[in-house]
């Protein structure tokens, strides 16, 4: 390295990331590691820049940034990390930062103790409440894991495995997925191809005969089910459609490009849906009044960003959220009965008395 200059560090647990992935509208509000990833891309490809010339760079790339943000990353958060390689002409004004020739980003991820017992509670997680059939790569997995873990973090992950005890809960577990169609879609995922199926759709129980087509998004996992978030490509003005995995038939990939939803989107869905309804249920405010027993569900679980559990002045309980109105959502808050005071709005709230009436009818 020549006279006056210093080497600076980066990060060891970055993830892998391109330029084809869509950006984000703000800079500042990504997560500090996928900021120093953009930055250390920018410098490996164009060599040294100023922290002027990185401001510039991001703002023609689309994002909303301020030079205090990359400012701060670069000589503060940046320099204090050991795997980038980060250099710095020292005493040139502007100063300019590069990557040291040769360097490659390291994506080692140190194990512990501690990181082998999450990974055994995630996979024995994921083997008890997913669909039997999905127990196939979670063994694959597990294997691979102890290959190539020492044997002292080995133990670890025998035993925690002992110290784990998972339930199904209410939501019970899927019985059936088709192992073939899966392996199709997760491939379609990874490669960012299309797929081509037969769906058989839960509301209609003769089985279509034209296959369909969508852009797959993103698996979801959700009360023991697998779904498949989609675009439809044969109704693109369609929002965002779930498809559960065990319904989808004879995949083929296929190269038909589509355009991902935003972020915005896919967050717009999920707090509109939230495990409940289905994607076309708008969100709306719900409020709630009740004793401590429903108070107490609504903090242990969260349904929404914005929900908000309060004690009010008569020792009541008031809980608030934004999701979607829908038959699950009443069914669920139904098998609260007595620790309910009031519902609003008041759709919710005949739904779930209409439950409540139909159920004393049959039973009384």
């Amino acid at each position: 390295m020549s006279p006056g200059r210093k080497t600076v560090s980066g990060k060891k647990q970055l993830l892998r990331a391109t330029e084809e992935h869509e950006m984000p509208a703000s800079y500042d509000e990504l997560k500090p590691y996928k900021r120093h990833l953009l930055i250390y891309e920018l410098l490996k490809r164009r060599g040294p820049m100023s922290i002027t010339e990185v401001y510039d760079a991001l703002r023609s790339r689309g994002y909303k940034v301020t030079r205090k943000t990359v400012e701060r990353d670069l000589k503060e958060r940046m320099a204090n990390d050991e795997s980038f390689g980060l250099s710095s002409t020292e005493g040139e004004r502007p100063e300019r930062f590069f990557i040291t020739e040769g360097h490659e980003l390291s994506h080692l991820i140190p194990l512990t103790s501690e990181n082998i017992q999450v990974l055994a509670l995630a996979l024995n997680s994921l083997r008890k409440v997913a669909a039997k059939e999905f127990e196939r790569y979670v063994d694959d997995l597990e294997l691979a894991v102890r290959k190539r873990i020492p044997k002292d973090l080995e133990r670890v992950l025998f035993v925690s495995e002992e110290q784990h005890i998972i339930q199904y809960g209410l939501s019970g577990r899927s019985r059936t997925l088709p192992v073939k169609e899966t392996g199709a879609v997760l491939r379609a995922l990874r490669e960012g191809k299309s797929i081509e199926c037969f769906y058989q759709s839960k509301n209609s129980p003769e089985r279509r005969q034209d296959r369909r087509r969508f852009g797959p998004v993103a698996i979801e996992l959700f009360g023991g089910a697998f779904y498949l978030l989609v675009k439809d490509l044969d109704d693109r003005e369609a929002p965002l459609k779930r498809l559960k995995l065990s319904r989808i038939s004879q995949v083929d990939l296929i190269d038909q490009k589509f355009t991902r939803p935003s972020k915005k989107e896919i967050a717009e869905y999920l707090h509109s849906f939230g495990g409940f309804g289905g994607a076309k249920n708008p969100a709306i405010k719900i409020r709630l009044k009740g004793d401590r027993a429903l108070a107490m569900m609504f903090e242990d679980r969260e349904f929404s960003p914005e929900q908000k559990v309060s004690q009010r002045a008569d020792g009541s309980w008031e809980i608030t959220l934004k999701m979607a109105d829908s038959l699950p959502l009443a069914r669920m808050l139904a098998g609260y009965g007595g620790n309910i005071y009031s519902i609003e709005p008041v759709s919710l709230r005949k739904q779930v008395m209409k439950i409540w009436q139909e159920g004393l009818a049959r039973v009384g």
